[in-house]
């Protein structure tokens, strides 16, 4: 019990009287009534000085029952404290109970939610067309009895969706598996289509090679060939001419024996006559001109051994 005797008037309580409104309110009529003494007039000092002690008896009253009302609140969190550690002991030790009743129900339930769950513990993007369409005979063949209890509806979703998902999946894989056929085909097509034509290209080069060294063999052939002929006939050409140098030797031998009795003196015109014979006679045999006209002139001067022209016998 605690009372304060500075207030306006004497109050005598316990932290519990803010359990009983009542009497909160009859303390507080007390001291409306004690303050209705209260100088209304403030115009002199002692009339100021009556209303402060007043308003000050006021304010150390309900201090005082502000102070019973801050330990009741106090007492009450230390019950609430209280209660609220025995409402968590009583949930604990409660939620043990329903479970360890409720387990053989909780098992069958996620048994249940096991067998549902199958429907969907297949990565089927990671399976061929063989195991995904084993996995759709696998949904197929479990059937949605009363063995799923009030999970009957469920199951028979999960099943219709899997079975959605499943076929989906197995048209996917087939298309993919049908388009990589097909790319895997025209790769292989024109792979073959690619070494045809690398077959056909070497052929063709190989052939240009071959007619290109056939062209240069017939060619060196007709070169030697030429080359040959050239130099027979050239070899022709040499004898034919040996040949006339020893019948022009002769007949010059024959002219000269003749010329030895023959004194009289020969006429230049005649001589160069002879002299253009000759020198025809050579360019017909194939000399060149000039070649022919310095052999001539090497027969007049005599400076060829065993050859010279018989003036006498061809004037």
């Amino acid at each position: 019990m605690a009372n304060v005797t500075e207030g306006i008037v004497e109050i005598s309580a316990t932290p519990a009287i803010f359990a009983k409104p009542d009497e909160i309110n009859e303390i507080i009529s007390k001291i409306k009534i004690a303050v209705s003494e209260a100088p209304k007039d403030a115009s002199t000092p002692k009339s100021r000085k009556v209303i402060a002690s007043y308003a000050n008896k006021i304010a150390r009253s309900k201090v005082f029952l502000d102070g019973l009302g801050k330990d009741y609140v106090s007492d009450l969190k230390k019950q609430a404290g209280q209660v609220d550690a025995i409402r968590r002991e009583l949930r604990t030790k409660l939620d043990g109970l329903k479970e360890t009743v409720r387990k053989p129900l909780t098992e069958w339930e996620q048994a249940i939610k096991d067998r549902i769950a199958e429907f969907d513990s297949v990565d089927l993007s990671e399976c061929s067309i063989e195991e995904i369409e084993r996995h759709i005979e696998k949904i197929e063949s479990v059937e949605i009895d009363d063995s799923f209890d009030r999970f009957k509806k469920q199951a028979e979703l999960a099943k219709t969706a899997a079975l959605s998902v499943a076929r989906a999946a197995l048209i996917e894989k087939k298309k993919r598996k049908e388009a990589e056929e097909r790319e895997i085909a025209e790769r292989e097509e024109r792979r073959k289509r690619e070494i045809a034509e690398a077959e056909a290209r070497a052929k063709r080069e190989a052939e240009a090679k071959a007619k290109e060294a056939e062209d240069a063999r017939k060619f060196a052939e007709a070169r030697a060939k030429a080359l040959q002929e050239k130099v027979e006939a050239e070899k022709r050409k040499a004898e034919l001419i040996k040949r006339k140098f020893e019948e022009a030797q002769k007949k010059q031998k024959q002219t000269d024996a003749k010329q030895a009795d023959a004194k009289k003196p020969l006429d230049k015109e005649a001589i160069a006559k002879v002299n253009r014979e000759a020198l025809k006679g050579f360019i017909d045999l194939g000399v060149e001109g000039k070649l022919a006209k310095t052999i001539v002139i090497a027969i007049v001067k005599g400076k060829v051994p065993h050859v010279k022209i018989d003036y006498e016998e061809d004037l």
